[in-house]
Parts: structure tokens; C-alpha cells; sequence
């Protein structure tokens, strides 16, 4: 009897099943077009909030950090957050940076944030707070390289906060090298090397031997230190760092071509290891 019905109403049904197949397909558009709208409109939200959401987050976050590091029992720890640019335009060390901090009022017992700060410099994010310390003011930067990686420096005036050296890193059981090019000339160049140990055994650098580092182009070439300058420590204890300047006699077609700096025989409890920071 169904048979029946449809044989009778033939053409009626292929109608309608059209039009029903239409009409999904109709649906099916509209959703895709909305579906994707609404993608495209959260996008646009997202690109414009992130940026601010970040800086807000972070601003916060890093407010903490300095907090508990100008405190002035915090010294080793801060020494190894500090910038090796402005360690070196400081001749610190790790002997005399406590009393250079206190001296200055940078550090003390009794720190409270007043305002702060973010902006961006060669499109690295710096965060600045301005702060009291008993009876100083002082400022105090946050210079985020990359997202959880960032360095500190207490230049008072803006415009000597530096942020033009191209700076490059790698790691290696926890031993962190971070390595900034500070000056380029024609027949040479000129780094500054931080190394930080994190790891839970002493390390041996050996900054004396012209051998440690060399600078390799894509050929296999290598170019070793120009020279060194004597220093009596070379070994790094765990949670301590040390920043050294490394000369190289390298003209500059060379050194274009050059993807990265090799060092060598990197002593970690007994053991020799070698690694490569990549340009």
C-alpha cells in the first residue's frame, strides 16, 4: 500500500526531497559562515587583547621577582639575573657586587614598589619599576629577551638601558651561556659571555685556554679566541655565574658566514662536554 502511495505521488516526493536537500544545504552554508565569522571575530579579539592581557600579567609577576631580589640577603641570586652588559660597564663581580648594591641603595630590607612601567626597545618588552628603599628612589629594569627569560639592570635613566646587542644562548645539564655581540668591526668582534650554573655540580670553564671557544662558519672553518686574559677563578659553583669578554680577529665577510661559536671540554663533575651556541 506504501508502494502504491509513492508510485501515485512520484513526482510530489521527488520534489520534496529536493527541496529538503536544498534546504539542508542551505543550513549547512549558514552555519559555515557563521562558525567561521565567529572564528574569525575571536581571532580578532584575541590579537587585540594579548598583547595587553601579557604585559599586564607579567607586570605583575615580575613586580614579585624583583621584590624578593632586591632584598639585600638576595644578592648572589641577583648577581646572576643582572645583565652581563651592565656587570661589565660596572666591573662587578661576584666579591664586590653586595657592597656595590648596598652602597648605591639598590638593595635592602626594607623595598616597597611604588609605580611601574612597561615598553619596548628592538622588540624586546622591558618592565620598570620605580621604587623605594629606606630613604632612596631608585629604578630598577626587567629586560624580557623571550617569554621566561629575561635579565636586570639598575639604569636610572631610560635612554641607557641597551637592548641593541644581538644576543644568542644555549644550555647544556643546566649550565646556561648567554652570549651578547657588543662590538663588530671590520677586521674583528668583541662578545660578552655569561655563564650561569644551575645544576647541582661545580663547573670548569677554562676562559684561559684560546682553544675553549671558537666561532665556526658553515664550511667547517673555525676561528679561535684572539687572545685571553688571565683570571684566577674559572670554576663555577653551583648557583653562581661568571661573565667573561671575548675577542675575535675576524673580518666581516668571514663572520657573516659564521652559524654559530663551539666550546669546548666544558668540565661538569669530572666529565667533558662540548656544545655549539647557534646564531
Amino acid at each position: 500500500m506504501f508502494k502504491d502511495f509513492l508510485k501515485e505521488n512520484e513526482e510530489n516526493v521527488i520534489s520534496f526531497v529536493t527541496i529538503l536537500i536544498i534546504i539542508i544545504g542551505i543550513i549547512v552554508v549558514l552555519c559555515t559562515f557563521i562558525i567561521s565569522f565567529s572564528d574569525n571575530e575571536e581571532d580578532e579579539i584575541i590579537n587585540k587583547i594579548s598583547p595587553y592581557s601579557y604585559t599586564e600579567n607579567m607586570i605583575i609577576e615580575y613586580e614579585n621577582i624583583v621584590k624578593n631580589l632586591l632584598n639585600a640577603r638576595n644578592t648572589e641570586e641577583l648577581y646572576n639575573k643582572l645583565d652581563a652588559n651592565y656587570i661589565t660597564k660596572n666591573n662587578l663581580n661576584q666579591e664586590n657586587v653586595k657592597s656595590f648594591l648596598i652602597d648605591n641603595g639598590l638593595v635592602g630590607n626594607s623595598v616597597a614598589i611604588i609605580s611601574s612601567e612597561v615598553f619596548q626597545q628592538d622588540e624586546i618588552y622591558i618592565f620598570r619599576y620605580y621604587y623605594k628603599n629606606y630613604s632612596d628612589n631608585k629604578y630598577v629594569n626587567v629586560i624580557e629577551i623571550s617569554p621566561n627569560e629575561y635579565y636586570i639592570s639598575f639604569d636610572q635613566e631610560i635612554g641607557d638601558i641597551d637592548t641593541s646587542q644581538i644576543r644568542y644562548s644555549s644550555d647544556i645539564d643546566n649550565i646556561y651561556f648567554d652570549l651578547s655581540l657588543v662590538e663588530k668591526s671590520e677586521d674583528s668582534v668583541k662578545f660578552l659571555i655569561k655563564v650561569l650554573n644551575q645544576g647541582e655540580f661545580d663547573v670548569f670553564v677554562d676562559f684561559n685556554d684560546i682553544n675553549t671557544f671558537s666561532l665556526i662558519k658553515e664550511n667547517g672553518d673555525i676561528y679561535k679566541l684572539s687572545g685571553v686574559v688571565a683570571q684566577d677563578n674559572n670554576l663555577i659553583q653551583p648557583n653562581s655565574s661568571i661573565t667573561r669578554e671575548l675577542y675575535f680577529s675576524i673580518n666581516s665577510e668571514d663572520y657573516n658566514e659564521c652559524i654559530g661559536m663551539q666550546v669546548l671540554n666544558i668540565n661538569i663533575n669530572g666529565e667533558n662536554k662540548d656544545i655549539i651556541i647557534e646564531f
